[in-house]
């Protein structure tokens, strides 16, 4: 079996199972771990490090689950053991059991094929030279068989510690360690959890004997909930709830990201190496066969879909983590949004207009409605550049006007060398071109009801921030790459666009794949010459702009030594990369298509222009939809191409 590889070489804890040993009776051998590997979180377990855990609990009271679900068992394991390459594990699925055999179909015919393990840390070994940590020693609870391994909040190692002691548990996951471990039913687990022992008296068949044993269990599990601690052993037989204590851990462990975006990053990565082995068992189908085999293909549709929705999911949660808590803070706010806040909350004016006359300002103009204040209109901008693809890259200037004129020079300043002595010729002016960027109104109209609004724990400008952000982002994004420039801005793709031979000054070059409606018989070349079309000056900083579909397409290539030429990203919350530059998805670019020019490639912060008016209006209307209130929103917005050299395409044409 081959072991499984991230983009940066570095081995994952994923590991396919040997597929000739799934058998009809539903018995499967594999290896759930490999010793020496290193993950993406820098972990490497070392070989003797489930010895202790496998003596205690031997192969019986390890769980056999599917996804890591506790309340999915599918079979048991039969035989457990460390060996020189890793844990290698026999198990039999349960086949009475519909979701066992739904498993068991899916291992036969390949569609299943993962391992994952999860674990406890007792004992580790940091090397900050290497930069990993070393597990010596480890508790294993329960192997999974998965589809893609490191679910979101499936693995204890989440939640790890360098002392090697886990986080408190959440009630939560405290019920589900009493169901799974003390053999509790779900009404008992929350009973003792909030009255104590003396919860599980409603036992009916239980005599002494079942009560002590289930107090020995109780006394075991607590013991291994890591430094969360009941407060005392004599809490659980007095009947009191149960209380935590927590100890300071020693040095722990911190990460660059939030817990969610980092398991869904990890989930990302594990469903592109998956795709990765699939498309190279596919490529090798059509070299051996002349075709891909159908299960495979459809397979890898699969796999495909999981990575645009895991991506989709893992740029939401970024964006949510850097949305604002909607509760009100403690600072005090400033006059104006005081004011703001009555405006919004009760109708009240006057407060707004007194702020108003005393900055001297015209804050309400002929319409009604009011400025947002700076920090509300400093914030809706900041999400934007969030949600808007090409907002994030390009250049957003702030104007006070209606429209922006900017002059441009065509040909530069001429200049020569002379002689100390020599006379210095005028030279040539250079030629000017005057780009104009105007602003068109841009608008949203959330709606609340008076209770929302009333409720003084609701912090309203972070209420209306988050409402407003979406409607803009989507209107923005697909203006700023197919707009006409009527009534909004003017997308980059509106603009004319020729052979990149004859290029000049207002249109756009493009490179031609060779193919109508399709890459060429090498992509890779029509993506060098997209490239190497832009001058080195730009280049250092291209991005390629595509949409999801075309991404789709573009993941299946590999370069003349074997390499993909598509790479997943480094790091949550950044983008991935082809050959190296940065991708863009802006769903607004078209699908491939014959003579669509569905790519783009560029430094987009010199090429293109987003205009924003200063301020953000708001106008508050109780009496159009009653019994809600409408917030009619608007702000000024334009955008267009500002060096055309900055820019190019590829067109799918011959």
């Amino acid at each position: 079996m081959t072991p499984d590889w991230s983009a940066s070489g570095r081995q994952r804890k994923r590991v396919d199972l040997a597929l000739e040993d799934v058998s009809g009776d539903g018995s499967f051998s594999g290896y759930a771990s490999l010793f020496g590997a290193v993950d993406l979180g820098r972990d490497v377990i070392e070989p003797g490090a489930f010895a202790a855990s496998l003596k205690r609990r031997g192969a019986g009271d390890v769980r056999m689950l599917y996804q890591h679900d506790p309340d999915q068992p599918i079979g048991r394991w039969l035989s457990i053991r460390e060996d020189a390459r890793g844990l290698h594990v026999e198990g039999k699925l349960s086949l009475g059991v519909a979701r066992a055999r739904e498993v068991h179909e899916l291992m036969k015919s390949g569609a299943l094929d993962g391992l994952s393990i999860g674990f406890q840390t007792l004992r580790a070994r940091n090397e900050a030279k290497a930069g990993v940590r070393r597990i010596l020693s480890a508790d294993l609870w329960e192997i999974s068989v998965v589809t893609f391994p490191m679910q979101p909040g499936a693995r204890v190692t989440a939640v790890k510690a360098a002392s090697g002691l886990t986080a408190p548990p959440t009630v939560r996951e405290l019920e589900r360690r009493l169901t799974r471990d003390a053999g509790l039913t779900r009404r008992q687990a929350r009973g003792l959890i909030a009255r104590g022992f003396g919860a599980l008296s409603d036992r009916q068949d239980a005599g002494p004997e079942d009560l002590k044993r289930l107090e020995r269990q109780l006394r075991r599990l607590t013991a291994t909930l890591g430094r969360s601690t009941p407060s005392t052993d004599n809490t659980l037989l007095k009947g009191r709830p149960m209380t935590f204590q927590t100890r300071a851990p020693r040095a722990p462990e911190t990460k660059s990201i939030d817990a969610d975006v980092s398991a869904a990053f990890e989930d990302f990565m594990s469903a592109f190496e998956h795709y990765r082995q699939s498309n190279d068992e596919r490529l090798s189908e059509i070299e051996r066969r002349g075709g891909a085999d159908v299960i495979t293909e459809e397979k890898m549709a699969r796999i495909d879909t999981a990575l645009d929705e895991q991506k989709r999911a893992l740029d939401a949660l970024a964006v949510k983590r850097a949305r604002p808590d909607l509760g009100r803070g403690a600072a005090q706010p400033s006059a104006v949004r005081q004011a703001f806040d009555a405006y919004v909350r009760r109708g009240d004016e006057a407060a707004l207009r007194q702020t108003e006359l005393k900055a001297m300002s015209a804050g309400s103009d002929a319409d009604g409605g009011y400025l947002v204040p700076d920090e509300l209109d400093t914030e809706i901008g900041r999400r934007l550049s969030e949600l808007s693809p090409i907002r994030s890259i390009a250049t957003v200037r702030q104007v006070s006007g209606a429209v922006l004129k900017k002059p441009f020079a065509l040909n530069g300043m001429a200049t020569g060398w002379v002689g100390e002595t020599d006379a210095r010729p005028q030279t040539n002016t250079p030629q000017l071109a005057e780009l104009q960027f105007p602003t068109m109104e841009l608008y949203a109209m959330p709606a609340a009801t008076a209770s929302l609004i009333e409720d003084s724990a609701v912090d309203i400008e972070g209420w209306i921030a988050s409402e407003v952000e979406a409607a803009f982002a989507e209107q923005e994004g697909a203006a700023f790459v197919t707009g006409d420039g009527v009534n909004k801005p003017r997308g980059f793709l509106d603009y004319p666009s020729v052979a990149d031979a004859s290029w000049s000054w207002g249109n756009l070059g493009f490179v031609a794949t060779g193919a109508a409606g399709a890459f060429g018989t090498d992509p890779s070349d029509s993506l060098v010459e997209l490239v190497y079309a832009l001058k080195a000056g730009h280049r250092q900083n291209g991005r390629f702009v595509m949409n999801r579909k075309t991404q789709a397409q573009i993941r299946k290539f590999k370069d003349a030594d074997g390499n993909y030429l598509w790479m997943p990203p480094a790091g949550a919350g950044q983008a991935a990369s082809l050959m190296g530059f940065p991708v863009i998805e802006a769903e607004d670019m078209p699908d491939v298509a014959a003579n669509a020019l569905a790519l783009a490639f560029g430094d987009f912060r010199r090429g293109y222009l987003v205009v924003d008016r200063t301020g953000v209006r708001i106008l508050r209307d109780p009496y159009s939809a009653k019994p809600y209130v409408l917030f009619y929103t608007t702000k000024r917005v334009g955008g267009g191409v500002q060096n055309f050299e900055a820019i190019k395409l590829l067109k799918f044409a011959a």
